[in-house]
């Protein structure tokens, strides 16, 4: 008896790459996923909408300090 057929995984979406879900953002920061989606609701924390999914951009996540550098540089 031959073992049954497995579904190949899905192709890796492109327009995703850069982003995280709420729950994975939420995990990263240590928050809950109703707290990112206040955030969310309040324009705290920006987002994507990519094919009907809403998701959070890597950069604003893990970039902490590039603006302050930059005030500094202008004073």
């Amino acid at each position: 008896m031959s073992a049954p057929m497995r579904t190949p995984p899905p192709p890796r979406d492109d327009s995703l790459r850069g982003t995280l879900t709420i729950e994975a953002y939420a995990r990263r920061q240590g928050l809950t996923q109703r707290e990112v989606r206040q955030m969310l609701g309040t324009g705290k924390v920006p987002f994507v909408q990519v094919r009907g999914q809403i998701r959070v951009p890597i950069a604003p996540a893990t970039d902490t300090g590039s603006d302050s550098a930059s005030e500094s540089t202008d004073r």
